[in-house]
């Protein structure tokens, strides 16, 4: 893993425990029918929202983690 993607895992990281966006995480399957670990933020819950809803549509779409809101 190189430099760039380290600081970038670890803003998102940041921002969780910050509590500063609503972001929230969940599995899928990849293209060799692993399961992999993804999170995304959002700047608003209604954006958060409707990424859920497109996101249960997909066909690799596993289950959601945890979500996080602004404190």
């Amino acid at each position: 893993m190189d430099n760039k993607r380290i600081a970038t895992e670890l803003v998102k990281t940041a921002k969780l425990l910050v509590g500063g966006e609503w972001c929230i995480r969940w599995t899928e399957f990849d293209r060799n029918d692993r399961l992999v670990g993804k999170q995304k933020c959002f700047s608003s819950e209604e954006a958060r929202n409707k990424f859920r809803e497109k996101q249960e549509k997909k066909d690799n779409f596993n289950e959601w983690g945890a979500t996080s809101d602004p404190k």
